[in-house]
């Protein structure tokens, strides 16, 4: 599983990044399905949501692989 982060940079992207490597939040524990999944960390400067052709790019570069 690959979840992508936008705005992994910025202080809520930074958290939701530990609280799933750490494998749990102030709430309890990241559900069993989340773990082992291949974070994909972007920001402005790597994927513009606002922009369509910087998100087709970036899904046909990051997300959408042959392997799966």
């Amino acid at each position: 599983m690959k979840i992508l982060i936008t705005g992994a940079a910025g202080m809520l992207g930074t958290q939701v990044v530990c609280d799933l490597q750490r494998g749990y939040t102030e709430l309890g524990k990241i559900p069993q399905v989340f773990e082992g999944a291949q974070l994909l960390l972007a920001d402005l400067a790597e994927l513009d949501i606002t922009d369509e052709e910087s998100c087709e790019k970036y899904m046909a570069e990051k997300i959408i692989s042959k392997d799966e």
